[in-house]
């Protein structure tokens, strides 16, 4: 099968350039340090070694003995665990990290929106991490969104209560 393809490579080119092989390879240089300009002063991340050491199954008799395992490591165990850490591990909690960096996006950032003045979950982030933004919203809700949302922000769409969804907007 490899003499056979590389009779046929060798048929359809005419210099070491046009090997098809090599055409996936030959931005390489070029690519590689791409995302170097935008990741800068980035918070250090340390990758800790997460494995366990050992693991291993564990079956009860029945729930009487489930519980007096759980008493004896000194954690709860119920019937929808399916495992568990020893000792035991705290959970991560990163829902409310951000990274805020004082620069403007690249590209301008819209966020279509209808019918959640009230709740506005995503202008409410990126006015705390201080990103500019737009909010693309209809003509009937205007007054509501200006209520909450600093005016020159939104943008009114030249349409209302299509059935669409958000395509129309995008």
């Amino acid at each position: 099968m490899e003499d056979k393809e590389e009779e046929i490579l060798s048929e359809n080119k005419e210099s070491e350039e046009d090997d098809p092989r090599q055409l996936a390879f030959d931005c390489i240089s070029e690519v590689r340090d791409y995302w170097k300009e935008e990741w800068q002063d980035m918070p250090e991340f340390i990758h800790e070694d997460l494995l366990p050491w050992k693991t291993f199954s564990i079956h009860f008799r029945g729930r009487r003995e489930m519980e007096e395992f759980g008493k004896l490591i000194k954690q709860s165990i119920t019937s929808k665990t399916r495992s568990m850490w020893y000792p035991s591990e705290e959970i991560g909690r990163f829902s409310d990290k951000r990274y805020i960096a004082y620069m403007t996006p690249k590209y301008p950032v819209y966020i279509i929106s209808k019918g959640r003045w009230e709740t506005r979950m995503t202008s409410i982030a990126l006015e705390e991490m201080k990103i500019p933004y737009h909010i693309v919203v209809e003509p009937q809700e205007y007054l509501k969104y200006a209520s909450v949302i600093d005016p020159k922000k939104i943008l009114i769409l030249p349409f209302s209560n299509l059935e669409q969804g958000s395509i129309p907007a995008r």
